[in-house]
């Protein structure tokens, strides 16, 4: 591979190549590179015409808003192509001769959400660093002869589950724990389709998901677009539980006054069970992007709304890992007695097995929001 040099000085790069030329050095305490190159494996690469995957006829530069100080690895983002922002006519129909690689030509795996040529098609890339020296990526097509892509579901490795629910209770990640859907419906979604939920529709994942198994966190995300409030229940966006010995719970609801109410739980105690209510109810028909974190080990709830903070506790009912017990079940818009059922849309539900970050929330949040890449102009190659 021939790479370019870089000969201007500038902040975190150092001024002499190391031996054998092609890349200055950067360290993630100074990762700045200079425009059009990034700090991958301590080295600002720039790459040449010999980087470019072979035959591809078109590249167009997929421009990063700029993150704050921190580095976050394994993240999806959003990938929204329309006509106003890439041309369908210089792709293949089925749309498998797109690809996309960081800036030294490594390439990203991604998955198809939704395909529409010559309308709105969505797809989620998996960055392997996000920080501040990463300013673009690059996304090719127009190669006839391309290969369907491969390893869409390692997108997702940072989750244990992810649910778009356009398609229905299919499992985008590695799992593949797909989920049996009883009476709900394809509606509008946030992103792309979600599904509807009339107080008496669920989708049922199991039996036995591998869900929140021995972990020392936990996050659940959903959009969450509530239908106007009735009755005295609360209702149940998405649940995991796990029964044996030791039982252990996690749930994203809304309680009667429509505030979010998320419960955790690792053992049975004297007090079983750690709720937190943020008391800013969701207004009724409209997309509310909800996520709850649990750390166990340092024992703190939080509750996020549209990639902010909103409600957090500190409290002594967690053991520092949910039991190494299979779960009994996880549910979407029902809990396990029956009783609390969701009533309105909800869209691209997840979960982790971790307490996912402040700054990955963030990042999320802007990259659902098309905040976070910006298209540059196509070149034909």
């Amino acid at each position: 591979m021939r790479l370019l040099l870089v000969t201007s000085a500038l902040v975190g790069c150092s001024f002499s190549p190391p031996e054998g030329g092609g890349q200055f050095a950067c360290s993630a305490a100074a990762p700045q590179c200079p425009p059009g190159t990034s700090c991958i494996d301590d080295r600002c690469v720039v790459p040449a015409d010999a980087s470019l995957p072979p035959d591809f006829q078109f590249r167009q530069p997929l421009q990063l808003a700029l993150v704050e100080d921190g580095e976050l690895t394994d993240v999806p983002v959003l990938v929204t192509l329309t006509p106003d922002v890439f041309d369908y006519q210089a792709v293949r129909n089925d749309g498998d001769d797109i690809r996309f690689t960081d800036l030294a030509g490594n390439p990203l795996v991604y998955e198809v959400e939704v395909w529409d040529p010559g309308g709105t098609s969505i797809l989620w890339v998996k960055l392997r660093r996000l920080g501040p020296g990463d300013e673009s990526i690059w996304l090719y097509y127009g190669e006839p002869d391309a290969d369907p892509p491969t390893g869409g579901r390692e997108v997702w490795s940072r989750y244990q589950a992810v649910y778009h629910l356009g398609g229905g209770g299919a499992d985008s990640s590695a799992g593949m724990n797909d989920g049996a859907l009883t009476g709900t419906e394809t509606a509008p979604g946030w992103i792309d389709g979600g599904r509807l939920f009339d107080g008496n529709d669920h989708i049922e994942i199991g039996p036995a998901p591998p869900f929140l198994r021995a972990v020392p966190g936990a996050t659940l995300e959903a959009w969450v677009k509530p239908a106007p409030l009735s009755g005295d229940a609360d209702q149940v966006v998405v649940a995991v539980s796990a029964h044996g010995a030791q039982r252990s719970r996690a749930q994203i609801k809304l309680d009667p006054l429509g505030d979010v109410k998320v419960v955790f739980r690792t053992v049975d105690t004297a007090e079983p069970s750690a709720p937190l209510v943020d008391d800013q109810p969701l207004v009724p028909g409209e997309w509310t992007w909800v996520a709850a974190v649990a750390d166990f080990r340092a024992r703190t709830v939080r509750v996020f709304v549209n990639g902010v903070e909103s409600a957090a506790a500190i409290t002594d009912a967690f053991a520092e890992t949910t039991p190494d017990t299979a779960p009994d079940q996880a549910l979407i818009a029902i809990d396990e007695a029956n009783i609390e059922l969701f009533d309105g849309t909800l869209d691209e539900v997840r979960i982790a097995g971790e307490a996912l970050s402040d700054r990955w929330l963030a990042v999320q949040k802007r990259s659902m929001r098309g905040e976070l890449i910006t298209f540059g102009e196509p070149e034909a190659l």
